[in-house]
């Protein structure tokens, strides 16, 4: 038996421009609403790279509307690291960033 979805989902990466973005669309891409993803990062100072729009683009995914945020801007925003049933950390900085 496939164990069920955790209800919300976090990724994270250093910029929210390459990585955590590409994993944020593909989770929703292939599990649609049946769970809440966002994606965050350490900093919120790139635009998403072109090239993840591009390869993500092949797949069906929209990433070009995509804004970066940092976690502070996710928490401005109403989400707090706690409330997330699964974080994932893609990188050792955004590893970290939620072990504080």
């Amino acid at each position: 038996m496939i164990p069920p979805l955790p209800q919300s989902i976090l990724f994270c990466c250093d910029h929210n421009a390459v990585r955590s973005p590409m994993a944020e669309g593909l989770m929703k891409k292939f599990y649609g609403l049946e769970t809440y993803v966002q994606s965050a990062g350490v900093l919120a100072d790139m635009d998403v790279d072109g090239f993840a729009i591009a390869v993500c683009a092949e797949m069906g995914v929209e990433l070009a509307r995509h804004k970066s945020r940092s976690f502070d801007e996710m928490q401005k925003l109403g989400d707090e690291l706690s409330s997330f049933d699964l974080v994932v950390a893609l990188s050792p900085a955004s590893q970290l960033e939620v072990e504080v």
